[in-house]
């Protein structure tokens, strides 16, 4: 039996007669952290939505634990315990911080979102000190940050980070990266981090997929993927 807290089989998304995806099967295992690795235009966002639960034209099966989720709608998956941090971040910018944070638990009791909010407060304690401040106001890292506590307002076992260091400078990469590190050791998650910054998902990561013209390539450890030069050929070729 699979141990596997989320794994999907044969998945696949087209957007009309383009195959963004084509037969993906992978797995997570609890408390690790797995890169999928793709230059842009690879299906790393097309999978992330057909986890996620988005209503794409295509086919497969995914399991959260032993519950098969292929056909539930995506708030029934993150209420299952799948969350996503979504390329672009997509904090609600008229809304407060505090009001972002809040609508990743809408459906939790008061005194549960509260706890939760503590711990998204000790991990960002800036954003504690400004939580009435618009999110539109906040700098690109900082909505980085947002989206990523709104995320693990939903209590989630699973988070799917779909390119979290996009378009960041080099020292905030570092800071998310840190973020997401205090957040896996302090609620032991699971994590797939879509991303086309290799190393910087390596980092963090034990394993990686990589995907090319929506298919899985290869798997390995983070360590062979760095030493068997398989990233350089897979963005130049």
């Amino acid at each position: 039996m699979s141990t596997a807290v989320l794994e999907c089989a044969d998945v696949e998304v087209a957007y009309g007669a383009v195959q963004a995806v084509r037969g993906v099967s992978l797995h997570i295992e609890p408390s690790e952290a797995v890169a999928l690795l793709g230059a842009n235009g690879a299906g790393k966002s097309s999978l992330i939505s057909a986890l996620v639960g988005l209503p794409l034209r295509g086919g497969g099966t995914v399991h959260l634990g032993a519950r098969d989720v292929t056909r539930r709608a995506s708030y029934r998956r993150v209420k299952a315990g799948l969350a996503v941090v979504p390329e672009g971040r997509r904090v609600t910018g008229t809304l407060s911080i505090e009001e972002n944070l809040e609508l990743g638990a809408f459906w939790s009791g008061k005194a549960r979102r509260a706890e939760t909010k503590k711990l998204v407060w000790e991990i960002f304690p800036h954003l504690y000190d400004r939580r009435a401040q618009a999110a539109g106001t906040l700098s690109g890292g900082e909505q980085q940050m947002l989206a990523i506590g709104r995320a693990i307002m939903s209590e989630p076992r699973v988070v799917l980070m779909d390119e979290p260091t996009m378009g960041l400078a080099p020292k905030i990469v570092g800071d998310v990266l840190e973020a997401i590190r205090n957040i896996m050791a302090e609620r032991e998650l699971s994590m797939l981090i879509a991303e086309q910054n290799a190393h910087a998902a390596l980092a963090i990561c034990t394993r990686g997929y990589l995907m090319k013209d929506g298919l899985i390539v290869h798997e390995g450890s983070s360590s062979e993927l760095v030493s068997s030069g398989l990233l350089a050929s897979m963005y130049l070729s």
